[in-house]
């Protein structure tokens, strides 16, 4: 009877180490499979990273290739090295975007370039930070932005976070270096009008008018406009470049409300360059920047400028163009156009609306051959 108890007891050992066994090979070839699905998976977005970042240095160097291409045309890519299916399709539109697809035995993963036509194609694009002031009375109730924005993946979901229920478009991200931005590309100095200081005095007006040529290009060591003054740009004969050195807003030491005023009109193009990082005396409440009519105003430097506003600023028909820029504005600030900073700090009322312009500035079209206009960029990408 013990023996053949001990019989059954070995039996049931033999039977439970076969099963062991079996369930061991079981595991270890399911997780031999997910590994190889995970090597695959790898593969195919690596893959077709790898063939979208050349198809945009493609782009980069012929943007006609998109204009050549069928919206949803399937191309077949080939890549070196690489066996698999391999293919992109652009999905054509204000802002296109390109769809690389790789598939590595069952497999298959896409990776997908965002592409801006302009650069000036977003409401707000920011680099830096956004900062809500929330001192004082009644904290900071923040920003609305009318449109989209473009950021970094450091600053991303504080942007989602800030602009939640507060934005009309969509959130993009791409890494800092990966936004292109054109160099600015400035006539020769030699080619500027010198005009030295320009004071435009309490509540009276002064008119810049453009010259029959092709662009009329001014360059100030000082432009002050005072409380309620008004300084008007006519480009009805050409587009207007202005330099300046300095600007000083509203009058110095006055304490009550001011509104100096900074009017473009005549249909072209008004442009105002900031030399220098202190180009911009602040003002203390109500400037005004409008572009009437079909005139576009770009306001822009290369520089680390700050242009602060404490109340009530309108910036209409304006694009503020300062990768390396701060804007501060306490209380009710809106910018019709688009702007482009590294960092914005605001407290309450700020309003971004964007605004597409009819054409490029000249000033990002280069005139030196080696300084290309890039004038497509990669701003985001899944997964």
């Amino acid at each position: 009877m013990k023996k053949g108890s001990m019989l059954v007891v070995i039996l049931g050992i033999i039977v439970l180490i076969f099963l062991l066994s079996i369930l061991i090979i079981v595991f270890v070839n399911q997780n031999l499979n997910n590994y190889k699905i995970k090597q695959q998976e790898i593969l195919a977005i690596d893959v077709a990273r790898s063939a979208g970042y050349a198809m945009l240095d493609q782009l980069l160097e012929d943007e006609t290739i998109i204009e050549n291409i069928n919206d949803g045309q399937r191309i077949n890519l080939n890549l070196s090295n690489f066996s698999g299916e391999l293919y992109a399709i652009i999905d054509k539109g204000y802002r296109s975007s390109v769809n690389i697809t790789a598939v590595v035995g069952n497999v298959q993963k896409t990776f997908k370039l965002y592409i801006v036509r302009d650069f000036l194609s977003f409401a707000l694009t920011i680099t830096g930070d956004v900062i809500i002031d929330s001192k004082g009375k009644g904290g900071g109730t923040g920003i609305t932005v009318f449109g989209d924005v473009l950021t970094t993946p450091e600053l991303y979901d504080k942007v989602v976070q800030l602009l939640s229920n507060k934005s009309t478009g969509e959130i993009y991200k791409a890494p800092l270096e990966d936004i292109v931005f054109p160099a600015v590309t400035l006539p020769p100095d030699e080619q500027f009008s010198e005009m030295g200081d320009l004071t435009i005095p309490q509540g009276t007006s002064y008119t810049i008018y453009s010259e029959d040529s092709t662009i009329t290009l001014l360059s100030f060591d000082t432009i002050t406009i005072g409380k309620n003054a008004e300084l008007i740009i006519d480009t009805s004969k050409s587009d207007v470049l202005i330099k300046v050195a300095t600007m000083v807003l509203g009058d110095p030491g006055v304490k009550d409300n001011e509104q100096p005023e900074i009017i473009a009109t005549g249909g072209n193009k008004a442009m105002i360059y900031f030399e220098n990082s202190n180009s911009i005396d602040p003002t203390k409440n109500n400037l005004v920047v409008n572009a009437e009519g079909e005139t576009d105003f770009l306001l822009f430097s290369e520089e680390e400028i700050t242009l602060e506003i404490k109340n009530n600023g309108n910036l209409e028909n304006v694009y503020f163009f300062a990768p390396n820029g701060h804007i501060i504005a306490k209380n009710n600030l809106t910018l019709k156009g688009s702007l482009i900073l590294k960092t914005l700090t605001v407290k309450n009322g700020t309003e971004i609306y964007f605004i597409p312009i009819s054409s490029s500035f000249p000033v990002f079209e280069g005139q030196d051959p080696s300084a290309k206009y890039k004038k497509y960029a990669l701003i985001g990408w899944s997964p």
